[in-house]
């Protein structure tokens, strides 16, 4: 699991219960969601102390399979493939720094940032994906 070494979880009242919530990957989107699960009531029977807390609560992520590496591999390594690739975004950057209404980018530098581009980055880092790039793989 090369972006996310596993979760803990975060532990917060909600109402009369202890509640979990965590981060979990969904299938076909960038970005994850939120979830959450009920550990205990707050008081009187089936309350639990501050460590069995804890421990349930990684019990819990643990048996939804959002901290293991095959569904780290089975969800986020197909979008990573298909992903945005440096050239890409480069090129979107250059469309829109040329043509926003604040502060454009004069003609000439963006020539200058062009050429660099195409002799230099592109060349070398053009075809991998961003999520590779920010992940130092």
């Amino acid at each position: 699991m090369s972006c996310r070494t596993g979760q803990t979880g975060h532990i917060e009242r909600s109402g009369r219960w202890w509640v979990a919530r965590w981060w979990m990957d969904v299938p076909g989107q960038e970005k994850r969601t939120l979830k959450r699960a009920k550990i205990c009531p707050i008081s009187g029977p089936g309350s639990l102390n501050k460590s069995e807390r804890q421990r349930r609560c990684r019990e819990i992520i643990a048996a939804s399979g959002g901290d293991t590496e095959e569904y780290f591999n089975k969800v986020v390594r197909p979008q990573q493939k298909h992903g945005v690739t440096f050239r890409k975004q480069a090129e979107a950057w250059f469309t829109a720094a040329g043509s926003r209404k604040r502060k454009p980018v004069a003609r000439s530098t963006i020539q200058f940032w062009r050429g660099c581009l195409d002799n230099w980055l592109n060349p070398n880092i053009g075809d991998i994906p961003l999520s590779n790039v920010n992940n130092g793989a």
